[in-house]
């Protein structure tokens, strides 16, 4: 049973990357001006929920033990964004881990965190 918790894990991990790859995407193509068709319009539409259902399970089931504190919030990015602004004087482990999260998502999406 336990190695089907850890499958589902990296599952989730890898998924929830991947659609946050795929938004960033997405968004650049929306923000450049780009008229897309309406097939693109649609996936970019279900891709957008999968995300965010992805994004809120992160939060609440893998993010929870990295932190070790329940979500105050339901989106990752908010929960580091967080923790940066609160921990940023005192360096505790949840601001570091927030600070290295961030220099990940922003690798992707500049000024994301």
């Amino acid at each position: 049973m336990s190695a089907l918790i850890v499958a589902w894990y990296v599952w989730l991990f890898f998924t929830t990357i991947t659609l946050f790859i795929a938004m960033v995407c997405a968004k650049s193509r929306i923000d450049s001006g780009i008229d897309l068709t309406l097939f693109w319009r649609v996936v970019f539409r279900i891709l957008f929920v999968m995300f965010i259902v992805a994004n809120v399970t992160w939060n609440l089931t893998l993010a929870w033990p990295m932190f070790w504190e329940r979500p105050h919030e339901w989106l990752f990015t908010n929960r580091c964004k967080r923790h940066k602004r609160r921990d940023a004087q005192q360096l505790t482990r949840r601001g570091r881990l927030a600070w290295w999260w961030c220099r990940q998502l922003n690798q992707i999406d500049p000024g994301h965190c």
